[in-house]
């Protein structure tokens, strides 16, 4: 401890050493000798970037994005109620066309018209519509924006509220009697906890979603399965197990007669087909593989019983399979 301590002191104390001589040698050195080129350029600020070049004209100045901000300011024009039921859909030349989706509200900004054409000369990109069409329509659609960590954060918020469980007096006395009297050490009392206090807020939070206990293990398991995670993952290693060995004991078997034995999927039967003649191609390439191996390779691939085949007729099937010559 008291040597990864002393390591940590000492690489502290020659980043500040470093630090020192860079600042020293800047210091000292004339202007004309400081080097130049791409790797001792400052950055720049964003706002030089743009105007030192056309992308603030390409980027902002476009008339698609003038015409957005237009949209967002056309309650600025006509007043909050009227924005409510109308909105600028389109224009042509200079000719506005403004959706409204209340008829008693066209009438009114039909009224409006000339007060709306002289603000909209004194806006930046209305000043060139010299007419206004009022067109009765829908309301205007709401997009939400999406993005690809918006399944992601939805998840996240899901968890977060179904973990947010209050604790009873009597579960915060009873941690705190625990914690004081296992754990010696006052420093890591509050994390012990805090860990045990969020154990528990999960574990309420799940009874409360409707988590049920696996019936092999006991763990809290989602609603919609019915075993738990680690289970199912050892119930498919088993009956992967099973597969593996029914074959092995009967090579010439088809997906009918082991899904009769065992049910299953036709890419795990498969998937166990070919690791069983993974294995045999792998041991007759090294030469170990026996002769009985071999008649149970060529029972895979022909679906014959291995009783209806002698060594003889698997050798001499299986000669064209490479083996290693060394």
């Amino acid at each position: 401890m008291y040597n990864f301590a002393a390591l940590i002191i000492l690489m502290r104390c020659t980043s500040i050493f470093h630090f020192i001589f860079h600042i020293s040698t800047e210091a000292f050195m004339d202007e004309d000798k400081k080097p130049t080129g791409k790797r001792f350029r400052r950055m720049e600020n964003i706002s030089s970037v743009f105007s030192s070049s056309d992308l603030n004209h390409r980027l902002f100045g476009h008339e698609g994005f003038q015409f957005f901000l237009f949209q967002k300011r056309w309650e600025k024009l006509v007043g909050q109620v009227m924005a409510k039921e109308s909105y600028v859909s389109s224009y042509k030349n200079d000719v506005l066309f403004v959706t409204v989706t209340n008829s008693v509200f066209l009438q009114q900004l039909y009224v409006i018209k000339n007060d709306i054409l002289s603000r909209l000369s004194e806006d930046e990109f209305g000043k060139r519509f010299t007419d206004i069409r009022f067109i009765a329509g829908p309301r205007k659609k709401k997009y939400q924006t999406f993005t690809t960590l918006d399944p992601i954060n939805r998840a996240i918020e899901k968890e977060q509220r179904m973990y947010d469980q209050p604790l009873t007096d009597k579960e915060t006395d009873w941690i705190r009697h625990w914690v004081s009297t296992h754990i010696e050490k006052e420093a890591l009392q509050a994390p012990f906890s805090d860990m045990m206090k969020a154990v528990l807020q999960i574990r309420k939070g799940e009874l409360a979603a409707g988590y049920h206990p696996c019936p092999r293990c006991g763990a809290l398991t989602p609603p919609d399965t019915s075993l738990c995670s680690s289970c199912e993952r050892k119930n498919r290693q088993e009956k992967r197990a099973r597969i593996i060995e029914l074959l092995r004991r009967n090579p010439h078997f088809t997906f009918q007669e082991v899904t009769s034995r065992f049910p299953c999927t036709y890419p795990l039967y498969e998937s166990c087909v070919n690791q069983l003649i993974h294995g045999y191609k792998e041991r007759i390439f090294h030469q170990f593989a026996r002769p009985d191996e071999k008649r149970r390779l060529l029972a895979l691939l022909t679906h014959r019983p291995i009783e209806s085949m002698t060594d003889k007729e698997a050798e001499e099937a299986l000669k064209k399979l490479p083996k290693k010559s060394w």
